[in-house]
């Protein structure tokens, strides 16, 4: 097989998160990823810095073209990340790779353009309703943040809804959730569904319903006591809840489809969990609920996958 050599159609995509990033070349418009490569975003002081790293190995022949999925608000070309010390301005990030155009999008924006892609093999179902052959998508995912946008059905091309949905106030179902939020609103002021659902995020859930101080999320998420299966049972109740919001508000008849690693590492506990059962529990919507699939993505590199769909619209 003959090594792949970009040349002056090749794109760089990356899709940087909070705490890890992924990059690689594309030949074009949904075509294979080559040199896909994982990067941890602390053994880096910036973006620049990693991503000079990634296109060394190129030399003169590196792509001259880029999309970047950002996990950040995207608003202009002052872009600054909300849990990672970086900050940059598209344009003089473009100077220093040296490149001749560059995109930015949120990350959760990549993803929803993959929505309509993904093939069997990048999905698992969670619950029995299956995926209809039209209708919007959502898609929400837990890790360093919490993520959401949405895929929107047009009569011309698909329209995408990006925001900064995981910052929606959370909400509590019963007295001993009200319990549990009052002591996160007693530590931040605002429990938004971050606070709750992401990697720091179940380390204060834990705090808030033990009382136990732990160091990583792993040690809830591979803990096998009591106090540690109860906390992840009532992340996945909260998540449920936010993704039956979106559901809600998109119109998301065509699926909700769930990213992130706290979800993704774990799909056999999730798919335990009473997920789905709370996802439909919205009294008069239950039933309109009830036809709405959900998916976990399965796919290793989502964004990445969405930035190959994404590229075909510039």
């Amino acid at each position: 097989m003959r090594s792949f050599s970009p040349d002056s159609q090749s794109w760089l995509v990356a899709d940087i998160g909070g705490t890890n990033s992924r990059c690689a070349v594309l030949q074009g418009p949904f075509s294979p990823a080559h040199k896909l490569r994982f990067f941890r975003n602390a053994d880096y002081p910036d973006l620049a810095a990693l991503l000079r790293t990634y296109l060394a190995e190129f030399g003169e022949k590196q792509p001259r073209r880029a999309a970047l999925a950002i996990a950040a608000p995207i608003h202009g070309d002052e872009i600054r990340m909300i849990n990672l010390d970086w900050a940059f301005n598209r344009q003089a990030l473009a100077g220093e790779l040296n490149l001749d155009f560059l995109s930015v999008i949120n990350d959760f924006e990549a993803i929803a353009h993959a929505l309509p892609v993904f093939r069997e093999e990048d999905l698992e179902l969670v619950g029995r309703a299956t995926s209809p052959a039209h209708g919007n998508r959502g898609v929400l995912g837990a890790g360093t943040g919490l993520g959401v946008a949405g895929w929107i059905e047009t009569a011309g091309r698909p329209a995408i809804v990006r925001g900064e949905g995981g910052h929606m106030t959370l909400a509590a179902r019963n007295a001993n959730e009200a319990d549990i939020i009052a002591r996160l609103r007693d530590r931040h002021g605002h429990c938004s569904a971050e606070r709750v659902l992401s990697g720091n995020g179940l380390i204060d859930l834990h705090r808030a319903m033990h009382g136990e101080e732990v160091s990583a999320a792993e040690h809830i998420t591979g803990g096998t006591d009591a106090q540690s299966r109860a906390t992840m049972e009532q992340f996945f109740r909260f998540f449920a809840d936010v993704a039956g919001d979106v559901a809600l508000v998109l119109g998301a008849v065509g699926g909700i489809y769930i990213a992130g690693g706290i979800i993704t590492d774990h799909v056999k506990l999730f798919r335990m969990s009473d997920f789905r059962q709370r996802f439909e529990d919205k009294g008069r919507y239950s039933a309109y609920l009830a036809k709405i699939p959900t998916w976990v993505i399965t796919n290793r590199t989502p964004g990445i996958k969405g930035l190959s769909a994404y590229i075909d619209t510039l």
